[in-house]
């Protein structure tokens, strides 16, 4: 699941920061892109036959909890931390299960989105996701089924135009990118070898 909470909303009382001696950001931009770099091991790690899932609830729960720890409870911006440390933050918060965490995260993403302080195709991607899980159709075609199928899109008329907004490539090139994947994941090929 994803966990998001905004800069803006900090401010105004939707989440408590998380006391912390003061960190200098180029320290904390370390720490995030590590714990980003180990969350995606851990999600190797995960595709291996017989892994235990519960041990990437935990590993995920430890980064969440790091992640507020050194942000004081907020989203830090590419201007703060650096392209990888954003990276690392949307990730950490992408696969929290705090869906209250991932909903203040996502008006905070929104606001530095709006300010080119966070990668709109990210936030763009953490928005479908969150309502592919809350049932609802998403907005710009980025989550796509087991079956590589995209989920609903609402609107799908206007998707392009959303998704050009967005920096994301039209729709129709998604579809055949799934065609693909579908293809060579039936011939027995692995998606590293794609």
């Amino acid at each position: 699941m994803i966990g998001a909470t905004s800069a803006a909303e900090l401010g105004e009382g939707n989440m408590t920061p998380v006391p912390n001696k003061v960190v200098p950001l180029n320290a904390v931009a370390k720490k995030l892109v590590a714990l980003g770099k180990q969350d995606q091991l851990d999600r190797k790690k995960a595709m291996t036959p017989g892994f235990d899932d519960r041990k990437l609830v935990e590993a995920d729960r430890r980064r969440e909890s790091a992640f507020l720890k050194l942000t004081s409870g907020r989203l830090l911006g590419l201007s703060d931390v650096g392209a990888d440390a954003v990276t690392a933050q949307f990730l950490i918060i992408q696969h929290s299960q705090n869906r209250a965490l991932q909903a203040k995260m996502a008006q905070q993403m929104q606001v530095l989105a709006e300010k080119g302080e966070f990668p709109k195709d990210d936030y763009a991607t953490f928005i479908d996701r969150q309502r592919v899980y809350d049932g609802k159709p998403q907005l710009y075609g980025t989550q796509a089924n087991q079956a590589f199928e995209l989920y609903p899109i609402e609107d799908e008329a206007g998707v392009d135009a959303r998704r050009a907004d967005m920096n994301l490539p039209p729709i129709v090139q998604v579809r055949a990118q799934l065609q693909r994947v579908k293809k060579a994941v039936a011939a027995g090929k692995g998606l590293g070898e794609i």
